[in-house]
């Protein structure tokens, strides 16, 4: 047992010994853009959201809401909405909706590298359009010298401005052929690439509401926002909105993104406990209280072993009382018969002989003295009367009849044994 318990102990050491290397080891930063509120890598939302909460005039706040929520949403309706992602996508209904609020006066900024063709199409808007490609961006970042500028048109609320940033911050590439030219539209910021002009902010007014496309989402994250002044960028492009309205962040708090930028949904129930934090860890600790429970129950149980009591034997007792029975009757002649056809049965399953068979009564008879030593005289007298009184069922068979009769037969039955 000693040697039990020093082998569950070294398990126990090791498990603990490993997650305790586990906590202790320097977690890698993701450079995946997530853009999540509890992000905390470069390229999520935690230092971003901290930092609006405070710099925003009206308020600041991060829900989960889809389009429709956000039109029943009192709040919401009143706010302006902000979304931050590496690509923009709505179908026909929500993009109905988009604009069916901006119409009635909310304004929305969306930060996006890449906004879906059908939104712009009808809006009549020529957006650029770049990529994010983790392995690229990473490299960007650590080559400090590759730097991008961009320029903020001086208008009536700010003069103009040139603000540098790092390459990788603006997405990496830029079609040079895809700069606005509606006149509805008003480009409030540009990237200055290789003496090449992209619009980087861009507003319109529809409706009542306005509508503000930023393409470099990246600064508006972690890094975006602790890298050099790109915080004072961020804030002209929010200063496009309505601010004396609280300003409201739409993100999908169970998105993750994949090393190429792609966005990945929850496929199943187990994979959207996984990818939310409190729930990853509820599903650890259950896990391991599952373990514990198993550990402490792994050793057998002692149970008390009952002491069973052996069996009496009630064969005699029975028979003395079914023999009181008939002798109480005074039937001695069926008292006389049951004994004799279990005399008669025992020399048949022990000697193989029938005495009932009175054709082979002289070999049964040698055959039984032999077995006995009884003499065969006496042997054959005695079974041919029990036999022939049987036979006649005499009522009159008295006690001392039977009990020599009974005697005999038990007699030749101890000599067999």
């Amino acid at each position: 047992m000693k040697g039990r318990n020093l082998y569950f102990f070294c398990i126990g050491a090791f498990v603990v010994l490993v997650i305790t290397l586990l906590f202790l080891r320097p977690v890698p930063f993701s450079w995946n853009p997530t853009f999540g509120a509890r992000d905390k890598n470069p390229f999520g939302s935690y230092v971003f959201d901290s930092l609006l909460r405070q710099a925003m005039p009206a308020g600041y706040k991060v829900r989960n809401l889809s389009w429709h929520e956000i039109k029943t949403d009192s709040t919401a309706r009143r706010s302006n909405l902000l979304f931050t992602e590496v690509s923009f996508s709505v179908d026909e209904s929500e993009m109905g909706d988009l604009l069916e609020l901006v119409d009635s006066g909310m304004n929305i900024c969306i930060a996006a590298d890449y906004v879906c063709y059908s939104l712009t199409d009808t809006l009549d808007l020529k957006t650029p359009w770049s990529y994010i490609s983790t392995t690229g961006l990473r490299t960007l970042l650590a080559n400090r010298q590759v730097r991008d500028t961009l320029y903020w048109e001086q208008d009536n609320l700010f003069d103009s401005r040139s603000f540098v940033v790092n390459d990788g911050m603006t997405g990496g590439m830029i079609c040079s052929d895809s700069v606005g030219s509606m006149p509805i539209w008003q480009y409030h910021a540009f990237f200055l690439n290789d003496e090449e002009y992209g619009p980087c902010v861009i507003s319109h007014r529809v409706g009542r509401g306005k509508l503000v496309f930023v393409m470099c989402p990246l600064l508006f994250t972690n890094y975006g926002m602790l890298n050099r002044d790109n915080a004072q960028f961020v804030l002209r492009a929010l200063s496009l909105l309505d601010l004396r309205r609280p300003t409201i962040r739409i993100t999908d708090t169970v998105s993750r993104y994949s090393a190429d930028g792609d966005q990945i949904k929850p496929d199943t129930p187990l994979q959207f406990f996984v990818m939310n934090k409190p729930l990853r860890w509820a599903i650890y600790l259950a896990l391991g209280l599952v373990a514990v429970f198993m550990l402490l129950h792994l050793r057998r149980r002692q149970r008390a072993i009952p002491v069973v009591k052996e069996p009496e034997n009630k064969q005699l007792e029975f028979a003395q009382l079914i023999g009181t029975l008939y002798y109480q009757r005074g039937d001695h002649a069926d008292l006389l018969r049951k004994k004799y056809n279990y005399f008669a049965e025992h020399l048949r399953r022990e000697l193989f002989v029938d005495i009932d068979n009175e054709a082979d009564d002289r070999d049964n008879f040698q055959r039984i003295a032999l077995m006995t030593s009884i003499d065969e005289r006496t042997i054959s007298g005695s079974i041919r009367a029990i036999r022939q009184t049987v036979a006649e069922e005499d009522p009159f068979l008295t006690t001392e009849m039977l009990q020599m009769y009974v005697d005999t037969m038990n007699k030749i039955i101890r000599a067999i044994q």
